[in-house]
């Protein structure tokens, strides 16, 4: 039992310590990027493609995270909201892809020149089964 533990911790680590990176916010056949010259000091229009099989599905339009690139690491500088209501979930069918318009307004006003990132959580399948993961749009402030 012991020997599992310490390679599990080194596991754990190394997870941890690829925290900050672009990669943190993948998913294979899935993408969400920024709509070119939609970024304003208070919001930015990002599209999401999927070409899985499966639906994917989202909290509402305010349920986002806002990052900056700050010397080459990633500072979070709103929190993602999630609801946690189902009532208030959004589905994307796959193959059609979809625009989600993001305001951070009412989270940290008006932003300064940067290179920043949305973060949204997005889960495919359904009930007990479903997996939730992360995507991200970076987009530039100019």
């Amino acid at each position: 039992m012991k020997k599992l533990i310490l390679p599990a911790i080194i596991a754990a680590l190394a997870i941890l310590s690829a925290c900050g990176t672009a990669a943190d916010y993948t998913r294979e056949g899935v993408t969400l990027a920024a709509v070119a010259g939609s970024a304003t000091d208070h919001s930015v229009s990002a599209v999401l493609e999927n070409t899985t099989a499966q639906q994917l599905c989202t909290g509402k339009a305010d349920d986002f995270g806002l990052e900056q690139l700050q010397n080459g690491k990633w500072t979070e500088l709103a929190p993602e909201t999630a609801s946690g209501a189902a009532d208030k979930s959004v589905c994307y069918i796959p193959g059609m892809p979809a625009q989600l318009d993001f305001d951070w307004t009412e989270k940290c006003g008006s932003l300064p020149a940067g290179h920043y990132r949305v973060v949204k959580r997005f889960f495919a399948g359904e009930g007990e089964k479903a997996e939730g993961f992360y995507l991200a749009a970076e987009f530039d402030i100019a």
